[in-house]
């Protein structure tokens, strides 16, 4: 679809580019960004459209609508990894059959010339969001359903046939030469001395990161949301998980998505709880039928897509200053980890 001028921002919407988008008629509409978090590399606001007469009787009301982050950096960074292009492809042709509770998509577009994109969502607001209230019950949920969709896709050859999913080993020299670059911000928002004993961790951890990404990308490869922030995640009233934000999906190891959703835990699970919902999370993708896959090996992998998750989280400093909306998420995500984790996986990982 070719909308003419893109609109790059919800501010830069219009009731013809919104009946574009829809394929109806849209006589009004107005947005707000009350109570929604836009995240990294995003830009969301809710939408209350006004239909014409008898136009959309399928359609709802309210929306939302996500557009790229509009900060310079926090784009480029986006479009460098190609999450905006991905997410729209995810929406379109794979999120109706992905195994998962995704948002219904109303509409979409991408606008090649300055990389742009525009997505029209279902409104969840009505679930519960995990970030906002967490139940006891919410990490052993997730990792059940998360199990059953790791399976589905389980060593899936036709994972690899698809041009705009990938691998978990992607960008593996981009982030190896950003890490040592953001290091210091890093130990800086996480309350470390960056000329102190750590200093040197960041070009060690840069060094071993392609054999790192390497492992996670092995066979037995499966579809992975790959960022299962708890912003992320809701609820609906019997317990049953929806994802958003599916711009950073990839294939590779399914413990890189038990890495991507305990990640935002680790400053307050002791090591025992984080090694008992890990082994819960096994049993669920024994029980969904996978054979092959000792604990221990998923524990490694997990280990170092735990490591690979901070490389990925913490590289956005190389491009984005901490003070700004995209770098001010990432450093709220990177303590919800905290300093002591990611040195718990480093030193298990074998990397000094």
């Amino acid at each position: 679809m070719v909308l003419d001028p893109f609109p790059a921002t919800p501010e830069l919407l219009t009731a013809d580019a919104l009946s574009a988008l829809l394929g109806v008629p849209v006589a009004s509409f107005a947005f707000d960004r009350s109570g929604i978090t836009a995240g990294f590399f995003g830009d969301v606001a809710r939408l209350r459209v006004a239909y014409a007469d008898g136009a959309a009787a399928s359609l709802p009301e309210r929306m939302i609508a996500k557009f790229p982050s509009p900060d310079p950096g926090a784009f480029q960074v986006g479009l460098d990894r190609g999450y905006y292009d991905r997410e729209v492809t995810f929406y379109r042709d794979y999120a109706a059959d992905c195994g998962l509770r995704a948002p219904a998509c109303y509409g979409s577009a991408v606008d090649r010339e300055s990389g742009g994109a525009v997505l029209l969502l279902e409104d969840l607001s009505a679930m519960r969001l995990a970030a906002e209230r967490r139940a006891p019950q919410d990490a052993a949920a997730l990792l059940t359903r998360l199990a059953a969709f790791h399976a589905r896709r389980w060593d899936n050859p036709a994972l690899g046939a698809l041009p705009w999913l990938p691998s978990a080993n992607s960008g593996a020299e981009r982030f190896a030469r950003d890490f040592p670059i953001a290091w210091p911000t890093i130990l800086r928002v996480l309350g470390a001395d960056p000329a102190g004993p750590l200093a040197g961790l960041g070009a060690a951890v840069a060094q071993r990161l392609p054999s790192i990404k390497a492992a996670i990308a092995e066979p037995p490869q499966t579809f992975l949301h790959a960022d299962l922030r708890v912003e992320n995640i809701f609820f609906d009233d019997a317990g049953v998980p929806a994802i958003v934000d599916w711009q950073h999906c990839r294939r590779g190891r399914a413990a890189v998505d038990a890495a991507s959703y305990l990640f935002g835990m680790g400053a307050e699970l002791t090591e025992a709880q984080e090694a008992a919902l890990l082994a819960d999370y096994h049993a669920a993708l024994t029980a969904s039928g996978i054979t092959g896959y000792a604990l221990d090996q998923c524990t490694r992998d997990y280990r170092l897509a735990m490591v690979d998750r901070f490389v990925s989280v913490g590289s956005t400093f190389a491009a984005v200053a901490p003070e700004r909306p995209g770098g001010q998420a990432a450093v709220k995500y990177l303590n919800e980890c905290g300093l002591p984790t990611f040195l718990r996986m480093v030193e298990a990982a074998g990397i000094q």
